[in-house]
């Protein structure tokens, strides 16, 4: 795989997934290092899984997070839900939709708020961070970008990311800067976040990594 090299591995519903350039390749159910079909005459629900992205733009997949309804793929400039319309996840039912077209900075993670979903977007001049709403719902999602009320003082090019679910923070940085921004927020149940605060950690130190 010379000229498909894989970006990035996953593990859903018991399969391993691989992602290459704009294909999602996952294994056999329950035999995670097997892709290839039990039969070439017949598909089982267990076989493997490849389904492509392919789209106007380029979307080459660089990431992707689990959400209790599917796995939610990231190219570069577009968002994309794999689920399924069936219980079973199979190569018959799965599908792959678009739910939005942001630009993603393939240097960082996706990240779980809670229900929601956060990224880091691409700027010239400021670090950005997105937060995926309604991800649960079939169609477009709502995106808001959370990074705007510091966008004037925000670092650029904050790629490293660790977050806390239980802590509801998510810790920004890069390597060999003193510089950390935080993001705290509150939720209430399902809804989206009711209250948000940014703070800026000064280190004795460079960065090297966070988690």
């Amino acid at each position: 795989f010379v000229d498909s090299p894989i970006s990035n591995v996953h593990f859903y519903r018991n399969r391993l997934v691989l992602l290459s350039q704009e294909n999602v390749i996952m294994s056999k159910a329950g035999d995670l290092f097997n892709f290839f079909p039990t039969s070439a005459i017949g598909v089982s629900a267990d076989d493997p899984i490849d389904l492509s992205v392919s789209t106007n733009y380029s979307s080459v997949l660089k990431d992707a997070i689990v959400i209790n309804s599917g796995m939610v793929l990231f190219s570069k400039y577009q968002q994309f839900r794999l689920d399924t319309s069936n219980d079973i996840l199979s190569p018959a039912t799965a599908k792959i939709s678009e739910i939005s077209r942001y630009e993603f900075d393939t240097a960082s993670r996706p990240v779980a708020l809670g229900t929601n979903i956060g990224f880091m977007g691409l700027s010239t001049t400021h670090s950005t961070f997105y937060e995926l709403t309604n991800v649960f719902d079939q169609g477009p999602v709502d995106v808001i970008e959370r990074s705007k009320i510091v966008s004037k003082s925000i670092s650029h090019n904050l790629d490293l990311v660790a977050e806390s679910k239980e802590a509801n923070v998510v810790f920004f940085g890069k390597f060999n800067d003193n510089n950390i921004w935080g993001y705290r927020y509150f939720k209430e149940g399902s809804q989206n976040s009711v209250q948000s605060a940014w703070f800026r950690w000064t280190l004795p130190g460079t960065l090297v990594q966070h988690f």
